[in-house]
């Protein structure tokens, strides 16, 4: 199991292309409140729209994406929701392959 880590800006909204597992992503993360949310297009072609960013909680559940891989967020200092201002310190974006 390969991972990779996604660095992401801490700003509450933002949006950016990767390349993941050869697939061509653009994510865009957003802050609302005290939760950030994730939209995933792959490929061109939207898997998700607003889903809540948990802590280790996989955001790309459903096998019928056929998605090549996942997405979470890890909190390295205990269980807590990903919040921006603590992107790439204590949340970090990971891609599992």
């Amino acid at each position: 199991m390969a991972v990779e880590t996604i660095p992401v800006q801490q700003i509450p909204d933002q949006e950016f292309e990767i390349t993941l597992g050869g697939q061509e992503c653009k994510i865009r993360i957003f802050q609302r409140f005290r939760y950030c949310y994730m939209d995933l297009i792959v490929d061109d072609k939207t898997l998700f729209q607003g889903r809540i960013c948990l802590n280790n909680v996989d955001l790309v559940k459903e096998s019928y994406f056929n998605f090549n891989g996942e997405l979470k967020f890890i909190d390295t200092q205990g269980e807590n929701d990903p919040y921006y201002t603590g992107f790439n310190e204590r949340w970090y974006l990971v891609y599992v392959q």
